[in-house]
């Protein structure tokens, strides 16, 4: 079994416009939103290569449930610790015309003492 460690995961929206225009209006031609995090992905990877593996990492309730919505479809094993507040979210815009992508990303919460040591039992 391997373990992977998601301590910031994310929610990445991807929206694809027809010519970004800096400054102006921008109308959406399509959009989508991934479950996302370093550890995440690496597990969902894992398991598409037929490995077990176990994700742990610290959540947050306003969004907990979709983490284990998507980790269940790719039938991972989860162990978080649970913060108050939202996964963070990130933007990736991409031009349609050039293929070029922006990134605007969230830093995501601060978590307290509390959590950290909950995960730390998680863990071990």
């Amino acid at each position: 079994m391997r373990t992977t460690v998601t301590v910031n995961p994310c929610i990445d929206l991807t929206v694809r416009v027809p010519g970004r225009r800096m400054g102006e209006l921008n109308l959406v031609d399509d959009s989508r939103t991934d479950i996302c995090g370093k550890g995440v992905n690496v597990s969902v990877v894992l398991r598409a290569l037929g490995m077990a593996t176990i994700a742990t990492g610290i959540s947050f309730d306003g969004d907990d449930a979709r983490l284990a919505e998507h980790l269940e479809a790719h039938t991972i094993c989860r162990r978080f610790a649970v913060a108050h507040g939202n996964i963070r979210t990130n933007i990736k815009l991409v031009d349609e015309e050039t293929g070029a992508m922006t990134e605007i990303n969230h830093r995501g919460h601060s978590v307290g003492q509390p959590v950290i040591n909950q995960y730390l039992r998680e863990l071990r």
